[in-house]
């Protein structure tokens, strides 16, 4: 259960523990606020790493049509000129 628990939750359940023991640990409220910052960069990255997978599908698939890097077809006439 404590890996599905969000930021919130986990803030929650440390209220009620304090309260429980009658005093407050503020190492944990910060590891919390940690958790927090982490989660949140790891959303990131991961976003980031889909759109990297899909730019890199698309450049190879662009590859393997023969367009380069990603720059389209060149036109017929700079084709010809270039093949003369």
């Amino acid at each position: 259960m404590a890996a599905t628990m969000g930021p919130v939750q986990w803030r929650a359940a440390l209220r009620q523990l304090f309260a429980d023991a009658g005093y407050e640990k503020d190492e944990l409220v910060q590891l919390v606020d940690a958790y927090e910052e982490l989660a949140a960069d790891y959303a990131a990255l991961l976003a980031e790493n889909e759109r990297l997978k899909l730019e890199a599908r698309r450049a190879r698939a662009d590859a393997a049509a023969g367009m380069g890097s990603g720059t389209g077809h060149m036109s017929s006439k700079l084709w010809d000129a270039i093949h003369e």
